[in-house]
């Protein structure tokens, strides 16, 4: 995202938006992948979503 939009809530609509979309949409779990304790984390933590401690990559 543009540093011209940070800290102006666009992230906070545009995942308000989704979240509400999928519920429509009878999804059931909706996953994430950011940085720990970046910018997105604390977004995603701050809209309920819970931290899990498994993963995996190749590379």
């Amino acid at each position: 995202m543009s540093d011209r939009y940070r800290r102006s809530g666009a992230g906070k609509l545009l995942l308000s938006a989704s979240l509400e979309e999928l519920k429509r949409s009878s999804y059931l779990t909706v996953t994430a992948n950011t940085y720990r304790l970046g910018a997105g984390w604390r977004l995603l933590k701050s809209d309920g979503f819970e931290e899990k401690k498994i993963c995996f990559s190749v590379g």
